[in-house]
């Protein structure tokens, strides 16, 4: 199954390389959810086609919120079962955006060789570029797996110490 609402491998959209401390430092929401639905639109002049997933919330790990779901909108589209995103704040039509596309969702499984739940994304069809002027891209490699519980006790630091940009406040 692939990551969901992501360009496909035979072509490629470029966008800034976050790390993940700029994701849980930048993101109002990280959660850990399931998806329970799926389905496909249109942008308002049917020039563009879009995904509809929502999810069911599992876990918080940053920001608060009184939802027990929420739908994400993205262009393109298939979808794993369990993940953990990065979101960003509403759009115009009230929609979260997952940061960074692929860059923060990450896929939940059951690692083969331990049988605990572990994390991976998958970053295919993604051309990252370092936010200079220059032109240069990195295309990103296979992606590390880690332990769930590690990933999100990480993330929960990187949280905890987090102190807004001073671009971030001006918003």
């Amino acid at each position: 199954m692939a990551v969901y609402g992501f360009p496909h491998a035979g072509s490629a959209t470029s966008v800034q390389r976050l790390s993940l401390e700029e994701m849980s430092r930048k993101s109002p929401t990280i959660v850990v959810a399931r998806c329970s639905d799926v389905s496909s639109d249109w942008d308002g002049t049917r020039n563009l086609a879009f995904t509809r997933t929502t999810f069911t919330i599992l876990e918080v790990v940053k920001g608060t919120t009184a939802l027990t779901t929420f739908t994400v909108r993205m262009p393109g589209g298939s979808h794993d079962e369990e993940v953990v995103l990065f979101l960003t704040g509403p759009d115009g039509d009230g929609f979260p955006w997952v940061m960074g596309l692929a860059q923060g969702c990450y896929r939940v499984f059951a690692d083969p060789a331990t049988g605990k739940r572990a994390v991976r994304r998958s970053l295919t069809g993604l051309n990252l570029h370092d936010g200079t002027h220059d032109g240069s891209v990195f295309k990103p490699a296979g992606q590390p797996t880690q332990s769930l519980e590690t990933f999100l006790q990480h993330i929960t630091r990187l949280v905890q110490t987090a102190v807004p940009s001073r671009q971030e406040d001006r918003k």
